[in-house]
């Protein structure tokens, strides 16, 4: 068997309203692909989230990227609800509570980025 998630991120400027509206749709469009056979195919709500993305061209084929990152942000005690990595290898992201938004933002940068001001561009440090 295989399983299947689907993670969507919205704003928190949508109102709640359009928010449980989705739910419902979902919900409805899952009972009907399942054939009402859904017990174990919830979907669950979680505010306060931030996502905060690791983005270059200096990650692509790099082996340990995602490793260093993680280990970065686990060393601020920063706990990652959910990751993503685009295909193309030049983004990783991560998901985690909103109040933890910021420290993981200056553990990344402090640990991993160059500020090239001749090039006027930053790049990840890739020891």
């Amino acid at each position: 068997t295989s399983v299947t998630n689907i993670s969507i991120a919205i704003h928190e400027s949508v109102d709640m309203k359009q928010i449980k509206q989705l739910i419902f749709d979902l919900e409805e469009h899952n009972n009907i692909i399942l054939n009402g056979n859904n017990d174990n195919n919830k979907i669950n709500l979680k505010s306060d989230r931030a996502i905060v993305s690791c983005i270059g061209s200096g990650m692509h084929h790099r082996v340990g990227i995602a490793s260093k990152i993680f280990t970065c942000l686990s060393q601020q005690n920063v706990n990652i609800e959910m990751i993503s990595q685009g295909s193309s290898e030049i983004s990783i992201s991560v998901v985690m509570h909103k109040n933890q938004m910021d420290q993981a933002i200056k553990a990344i940068h402090k640990d991993y980025i160059i500020h090239d001001n001749d090039k006027d561009q930053d790049m990840m440090n890739l020891k």
